[in-house]
């Protein structure tokens, strides 16, 4: 618990925009997990500018939150602050250069993704419609470089340039070639910001880039789990090029539950809340399916779901 005066600068800070004993399991897509100390929401750079220093000053562990729909926080919490774009950081803004085709989107980091791929599609932008359908944030989407395995559709490819936030309180701008895009991964340290992104798209029709992502949206709404709550992929597809659903499918895990823990029964890359889960359960599958999949295919699988906090 952080002490009175501690949650008053926080308050102070953020302009009243900050919560405190937060339950996490209100705030992340799988409706399960711990408590943060706090939970705030700088309305501007400059508030979050005077957030990070407080917390570096006073020893305060932090992190960025996007919109929680990749992160689990561990049933004894997380001591520290999570902090959130998602209130002062939302611009989207798309334009042309004089005499250019290609479509530039200016987005800020708390900024809802979605938001950048329809306005692509109303605007002629294409490279972005694979990306149809991922609910998180335009930072959380930068930092895992979200899109489907492959070059094609990840969002690192469309990533000009990106303004970060570093732990030391300083701002830098870096490109593409400096944040090092792979699958599920970029440059981005633990504690950087992404305060907003330059994407760059060529030129593309409408009514197609509409179609191809009507087309993607309907194939994961037949092959995914969308009536309760989960993360997304929990597991990384390995280097090999097998995918994680079909080897824990193959390994006889698909439907498994423990309590409220359950192997989504529609893709097996998916764990869902059937109900009251706790992060324990979770977790408790999670090495379940490891301990599987490494016995049957001597392969150790990497999670693609952020896991923070104490037990």
């Amino acid at each position: 618990m952080l002490e009175p005066e501690i949650k008053q600068t926080l308050q102070e800070i953020c302009k009243g925009k900050a919560e405190t004993d937060v339950s996490m399991a209100e705030h992340c897509s799988l409706k399960a997990g711990g408590r943060a100390a706090a939970l705030a929401f700088p309305p501007g750079r400059e508030e979050l500018e005077a957030l990070i220093a407080f917390l570096r000053q006073k020893r305060i562990p932090y992190l960025p939150f996007g919109r929680g729909t990749n992160l689990l926080v561990k049933d004894g919490g997380y001591p520290g602050v999570l902090v959130s774009l998602s209130e002062g950081f939302q611009k989207v803004e798309s334009g042309r250069e004089e005499g250019e085709k290609l479509l530039r989107i200016r987005a800020e980091g708390g900024a809802p993704l979605a938001r950048v791929v329809e306005l692509a599609a109303q605007e002629g932008g294409a490279g972005l419609a694979a990306l149809v359908g991922i609910p998180g944030s335009v930072g959380g989407a930068i930092r895992m470089n979200a899109g489907p395995a492959g070059s094609k559709g990840q969002i690192g490819g469309s990533v000009k340039t990106v303004l970060v936030l570093e732990s030391s309180g300083r701002t830098a701008s870096r490109d593409r070639e400096e944040l090092k895009f792979g699958y599920r991964e970029s440059a981005l340290k633990d504690r950087e910001f992404v305060l907003e992104a330059v994407l760059e798209l060529a030129p593309g029709k409408p009514e197609k880039i509409r179609k191809e992502m009507e087309t993607i949206r309907e194939k994961k709404k037949s092959t995914q789990p969308w009536d309760l709550p989960s993360a997304g992929s929990i597991f990384k597809n390995p280097d090999r090029g097998s995918k994680a659903g079909q080897m824990i499918e193959e390994a006889g895990l698909k439907g498994v539950r423990i309590r409220g823990a359950q192997v989504s029964p529609v893709h097996a890359n998916f764990i869902v809340n059937v109900g009251g889960a706790a992060a324990k359960d979770i977790l408790s599958l999670i090495g379940m399916i490891r301990d599987r999949v490494k016995e049957k295919f001597g392969v150790q699988l990497e999670l693609e779901l952020k896991v923070i906090g104490e037990d």
